[in-house]
């Protein structure tokens, strides 16, 4: 999963719960210009380490979550594919375990 995904999924919980829901509601939830947002759901632009961490704490992710798009958008930023595979791996490895039933 990318971290563009990952905001497509926030937007799509907050749209079923509310259809009135728009874009413009989620990038200012998200705390970012509504431009942005659309170019980064069209891949035109990258976002920083640090609006992820200041979007994860706008929308008020739970810490395992935050992990995981945090991480996400770390690996955008990885230009080695064996390094960028290695953390998606553990990404996904961790994101198994803390959901798994115990």
């Amino acid at each position: 999963m990318e971290y563009i995904s990952f905001l497509i999924e926030m937007y799509s919980q907050k749209k079923n719960s509310n259809p009135r829901y728009s874009k413009r509601a989620f990038a200012k939830d998200l705390g970012i210009d509504q431009g942005f947002l659309s170019h980064l759901l069209n891949g035109k632009r990258k976002l920083s380490l640090q609006k992820a961490h200041e979007i994860s704490e706008n929308l008020d992710l739970s810490l395992r979550s935050a992990n995981q798009f945090i991480g996400l958008v770390r690996a955008a930023h990885i230009s080695d594919p064996e390094k960028k595979e290695k953390l998606l791996a553990s990404l996904n490895k961790s994101s198994i375990v803390e959901t798994s039933p115990t």
